[in-house]
């Protein structure tokens, strides 16, 4: 909740979460109000949600899912996979923006098959909150 999200040391962070509605801010009255701009406000750096149902995680017969798709391991069809290919994408020196689109075209183009027809609503419901010109830097 952006309740909790606001006593956060946020400094930084980077987040892609799994959450339905975890990305939508249309019906808020105030920051207090929103998950992504709360995050923001408490100086978080890139979130990066769904503004609507996120399928994902678990298939409807409750099954983890680990499904392979052109040699590379997706997880579910559907947010994981989109995540995974994002992150694959991430590397020191590129732009934190670069690489989610590279993730999303990647998504798109992979992740062809989707045994239950949540594939395009994936691509057009995940959105980035921060400024996509940062520079992955690596700080480990």
């Amino acid at each position: 909740s952006p309740s909790v999200i606001g006593r956060l040391k946020l400094d930084g962070a980077f987040w892609l979460t799994m959450n339905c509605y975890g990305g939508k801010i249309s019906d808020k009255d105030t920051v207090a109000d929103s998950i992504p701009l709360t995050f923001h406000d408490v100086n978080g750096l890139v979130y990066i949600g769904s503004t609507n149902v996120n399928m994902g995680g678990v298939d409807r017969r409750g099954i983890d899912n680990c499904n392979v798709v052109n040699g590379i391991t997706i997880g579910d069809y559907y947010v994981g996979a989109l995540y995974t290919m994002i992150t694959r994408r991430i590397e020191v020196g590129k732009r934190i923006g670069e690489a989610y689109m590279q993730g999303k075209q990647d998504y798109d183009s992979i992740v062809t098959h989707d045994p239950n027809g949540f594939h395009d609503p994936q691509i057009h419901i995940n959105c980035f909150y921060g400024d996509p010109t940062l520079m992955i830097k690596n700080t480990w």
